[in-house]
């Protein structure tokens, strides 16, 4: 099918203006230094200049407000991902455009076939691999810190978190200070209670389907897999309401499956937990 000399100018307009949208979007305002709390001592990252962290403000084209230690560190990686990527798709769409108009069909010239360039192909198959690769080296040890147990903070605030179709039951440990023996208070549903400027560990699990636990503002996102205990961990920097939000499609009560936090001094914490939990 040869496309008509009006179709070919609609398309090139059309790539035109989504390179235009996404030049706009690589624009947009990323997050300022002064929103970047600094790493708590206790954590062993960093100093406690800072930790305030940023005011809770969202606006179009930001990222959610920062409430965690780590969520710097998160936040260069997905900028720079962000910016590859934005790069990468500003040329390609570019070169579509290009390629439109040079290569399109006139008077007097004749196509020819060709089979390809194997330098260029194996150039843009090695570019993403040495990106993805450098990415990930470079990022080891964040990932590590993270998500290795063994790195986990030692004095930490330990909740219990089971997802099921379509809630977050909350439980906190007994006066024992250990999950699975007699003296574990009930579950709470929907709302988490957790202290600022400690540690907070979070044993995951669910109950029937894959859930994915996630705190925008906290930037922790963790799959909950049936019959697996998962653990994680993040300190928030200042008191602050946010939400629990399930990032994975878990049925048709998707939607509606999230949960409050409540982030207070851990005096505060605990003198909620044991309110809420007297009748227990």
């Amino acid at each position: 099918m040869k496309l008509g000399t009006l179709h070919r100018r609609n398309l090139a307009m059309a790539l035109a203006l989504a390179c235009l949208l996404a030049l706009g979007s690589t624009s947009l305002p990323l997050m300022a230094a002064e929103d970047i709390p600094a790493l708590v001592t206790d954590t062993g990252w960093g100093d406690t200049t800072g930790s305030a962290g940023p005011k809770m403000h969202y606006s179009f084209g930001s990222w959610p407000p920062d409430l965690s230690t780590h969520g710097w560190k998160l936040q260069e990686l997905y900028d720079l991902i962000f910016i590859i990527t934005g790069l990468t798709f500003l040329l390609t769409e570019g070169l579509l455009i290009l390629f439109l108009f040079q290569y399109r069909a006139r008077p007097g010239h004749k196509a020819v076939y060709t089979h390809g360039n194997m330098y260029m192909e194996v150039a843009w198959t090695l570019i993403p691999v040495v990106v993805f690769v450098t990415l990930g080296i470079s990022n080891a040890e964040l990932w590590a810190r993270l998500k290795d147990r063994n790195l986990f903070p030692k004095d930490t605030f330990d909740v219990q978190v089971t997802a099921r179709q379509f809630e977050w039951k909350i439980q906190y440990p007994g006066p024992d200070g250990r999950f699975g023996t007699d003296d574990d208070p009930d579950y709470i549903i929907n709302e988490l209670y957790v202290p600022y400027d400690k540690p907070v560990r979070v044993r995951l699990t669910s109950e029937d389907v894959l859930h994915s636990f996630f705190l925008p503002e906290l930037r922790v996102k963790q799959d909950a897999v049936p019959g697996m205990m998962s653990e994680i961990w993040f300190e928030a920097t200042r008191p602050a309401n946010t939400e629990i939000a399930c990032a994975e499609l878990c049925g048709l009560g998707h939607y509606r499956m999230k949960g409050e936090v409540k982030i207070r001094s851990l005096e505060e914490v605990e003198a909620w937990i044991e309110e809420e939990l007297s009748d227990y």
